[in-house]
């Protein structure tokens, strides 16, 4: 039982990686990253946690950027997007428990 209701929850969860990642994306972007190095950042939820991800092959740029260089200060977006967006995976497990319990007949 508890194996089913983690898969069922996970699938929920891993629903909003897309959306995730697009907003993510369009943050970075909006930030002053280039589009190219912004489009190599996903989204990965996993044990409830939001995790961002990237190829090594940017992973210089993108911490230049994150944390900044010697040549330019820094445009933080990864350290604040998963904590800033917790509070979306927090309510999608709400909305998943109400439901659960309706669809199971727990709920009336």
């Amino acid at each position: 039982m508890k194996k089913e209701l983690d898969d069922s929850l996970n699938i929920s969860l891993k629903s909003m990686e897309p959306d995730l990642t697009v907003s993510l994306r369009k943050e970075a972007i909006d930030k002053g990253w280039p589009e190219e190095l912004a489009s190599y950042l996903n989204v990965r939820i996993k044990d409830k946690a939001i995790l961002v991800s990237y190829e090594d092959a940017v992973a210089d740029q993108i911490e230049d950027l994150e944390y900044g260089s010697k040549i330019e200060g820094p445009k933080p977006v990864l350290r604040f997007f998963a904590s800033k967006n917790q509070e979306v995976i927090a309510n999608k497990i709400s909305e998943w428990s109400v439901n659960y319990l309706f669809e199971k007949g727990i709920l009336p």
